[in-house]
């Protein structure tokens, strides 16, 4: 019976090791503190027709290479004129991400000026599970006939 009871100490203090020697963070979602679009999409828009023109979009390396973070943004159709982007946040690996912050969308006219800018508050968890690895946030607005280049960004709160 003493061995026995030796033998259940000596595993479970192994055990035990083992569990302390492990990183909690593995475990645990990473916390997203500042990210940036990995794309900038220029366009140009015509106001009264509601119509996107020439679209381009420049890739460059993400700050989190755990998500592309995207913007795209398309006609309003079935509302009138107007614009609808979306920033699109996509798990490429199998460790989750949370984004607990400020997600702001940014639209610059030729000349550099802001001509749309609003930031949300918003929680993301985003998980290597089925149906869990994509969110997309909406903006809706309408801007003057011109030409934009548009990018999003998150800042943690």
């Amino acid at each position: 019976m003493r061995r026995i009871l030796q033998g259940i100490t000596a595993v479970a203090l192994v055990l035990s090791a083992l569990l302390m020697m492990s990183s909690p963070a593995l475990a645990t979602p990473k916390e997203v503190g500042i990210d940036r679009s990995d794309n900038e999409v220029t366009f140009g828009y015509d106001a009264p027709s509601g119509a996107i023109g020439s679209q381009t979009t420049s890739t460059r390396a993400g700050i989190n290479q755990d998500v592309t973070f995207t913007v795209t943004v398309d006609e309003a159709e079935g509302t009138g004129p107007g614009l609808i982007a979306r920033v699109i946040l996509r798990l490429d690996t199998d460790r989750g991400q949370i984004y607990d912050g400020w997600f702001s969308l940014h639209v610059a006219d030729a000349d550099g000026e802001t001509a749309f800018h609003r930031a949300r508050p918003r929680f993301v968890r985003l998980r290597p599970e089925p149906g869990c690895r994509r969110v997309a946030l909406r903006y809706v607005f309408d801007l003057p006939t011109g030409d934009y280049e548009m990018t999003g960004t998150f800042q943690a709160s």
